[in-house]
């Protein structure tokens, strides 16, 4: 199993802040649309496997506003109920590196439009919700199996260089190891 970086070295950040692959290793060294396939195929064996629920994200990628995609297990259940939606299980697979993140969060949808689930710093491995941390273990050691490693919060918390910006919605500066890895452009 890969280990968890402990800081990326400055040449690696300057990659990624331009978008740029750190790693050669797959699921990152193949093309975009097989990457997002990847990824999508990935969340289809949990959903079979867990008896869960999924939305897929990629959409966010292939438009160029990030760096990662999402994925995020349910089940449309009253244990699962959060006010007007659900609570799930949100993965944050980076397309720059064989990394992802997990944390709990809440979406809704209607006939007329679904919220959208955004990742959050202050949220990072918090999994209040029993079903949601129950379901935790089980998504990280599928996801373990196919040759990714999942990152805490303490592993991306370490701040950027001085002079380093990351050009990401997510967060105001001073930016650390996590916007690096999952930026969002709006």
């Amino acid at each position: 199993m890969r280990q968890r970086p402990v800081r990326w070295t400055p040449e690696e950040l300057v990659l990624l802040q331009s978008g740029k692959a750190i790693s050669s290793e797959p699921p990152i060294n193949l093309e975009e649309k097989e990457r997002i396939n990847w990824f999508g195929q990935r969340c289809v064996e949990i959903r079979t496997l867990h008896h869960v629920d999924f939305h897929f994200n990629p959409d966010d990628l292939e438009s160029g506003f990030s760096c990662h995609v999402q994925a995020w297990f349910f089940r449309e259940k009253p244990e699962w109920k959060s006010g007007i939606g659900y609570e799930g299980l949100n993965v944050s697979f980076s397309a720059l590196a064989p990394y992802f993140c997990l944390q709990q969060g809440a979406r809704f949808w209607s006939r007329w439009s679904g919220g959208s689930f955004t990742e959050s710093w202050d949220d990072l491995d918090l999994f209040p919700h029993p079903e949601v941390a129950e379901l935790v273990p089980k998504v990280q050691a599928h996801l373990e199996s196919h040759g990714l490693v999942r990152l805490y919060k303490q592993d991306l918390a370490d701040p950027l260089a001085d002079g380093l910006v990351i050009q990401t919605c997510l967060r105001h500066p001073p930016h650390n190891q996590w916007d690096a890895l999952f930026f969002w452009m709006d």
